[in-house]
């Protein structure tokens, strides 16, 4: 998660078209916590589909910013996930 982080600090606003394409066709609602998370509160971009994501947050699920990693206790309302990075 720690590369991810990296990468998308580096070339998130040239690509984000790209990105934001691309986690909104995910089916996955935790993937769409995940990167709105990194996309709109780590690196403070702004996007309208962004937005969109923050309602498909569930308070009380298993969602963790890194799957591999245990829980932690820093979490966001927001997006509902365990910030664990």
């Amino acid at each position: 998660m720690s590369h991810v982080l990296d990468v998308w600090e580096e070339h998130a606003p040239v690509h984000l078209e790209d990105i934001v394409g691309a986690v909104d066709g995910a089916t996955s609602k935790l993937v769409k916590s995940r990167a709105g998370y990194i996309l709109k509160e780590r690196l403070k971009i702004d996007h309208p589909i962004i937005e969109s994501w923050k309602t498909l947050g569930q308070r009380g699920s298993s969602g963790k910013l890194d799957p591999s990693k245990e829980f932690a206790p820093t979490f966001s309302e927001t997006w509902a996930i365990s910030l664990n990075v």
